[in-house]
């Protein structure tokens, strides 16, 4: 008969069902490459910037105080942005690491 717990790292496990499920539970800390949580607030701030732009230029394409071709570009100029910067956070996230909480 083989005897599996002579390699190291295959000794049993001593943890219950319970433990090991509450391990499985816990949350994954994405990392990223970048620290996530600074890339995430990065890219909130250039999303909000952008609304807020785009919102300003088309009340003053509604009001005639711009021309109406300007919205339209800064609408669309909005959302490339927005998927860029939404992209980044995902690729980001991708190729960190990632660790459980202890």
């Amino acid at each position: 008969m083989h005897d599996d717990t002579s390699e190291p790292g295959c000794e049993p496990s001593t943890k219950t069902g319970r433990e090991i499920a509450r391990d499985l539970r816990r949350p994954i800390r994405s990392r990223g490459v970048l620290p996530a949580k600074f890339v995430r607030l990065v890219a909130f701030g250039v999303i909000s910037s952008c609304i807020f732009a785009c919102t300003a230029v088309c009340l003053l394409a509604v009001w005639d105080y711009a021309d109406h071709d300007v919205a339209w570009r800064s609408l669309v100029s909005m959302g490339i942005i927005t998927a860029a910067m939404g992209a980044f956070v995902v690729v980001n996230e991708l190729f960190g690491s990632g660790t459980r909480d202890a």
